[in-house]
């Protein structure tokens, strides 16, 4: 539990565990932001108000690839030879609707 700065964004954290996960937050450019704002998540944890984000799920291969084939259609002036490649090879098996 502390806080740190980060030398590549000069920004200062916040670096704590809460239900055995480490949660580290980026709170403001001076070290009292940082150390005000890690006294205030520990009250929070103390209180039981404190709520942790869940965390984002990775899309699949298979629909990543559907949403990429879409937006290279519109945006894309080689979608053609990707589209050509898709359907010649079993590369392209994974972005197929069925």
């Amino acid at each position: 539990m502390g806080v740190y700065k980060d030398k590549k964004v000069q920004k200062w954290f916040t670096d704590d565990y809460h239900e055995g996960r480490r949660v580290r937050e980026c709170v403001g450019t001076s070290k009292r932001e940082a150390e005000q704002a890690l006294a205030i998540r520990k009250a929070e944890i103390l209180q039981g108000r404190y709520q942790m984000q869940g965390k984002r799920r990775s899309p699949r291969f298979d629909e990543f690839g559907k949403t990429y084939l879409e937006h290279a259609k519109q945006h894309k002036r080689s979608y053609i030879g990707e589209r050509e490649f898709r359907e010649s090879s079993d590369n392209g098996r994974a972005f197929e609707d069925g």
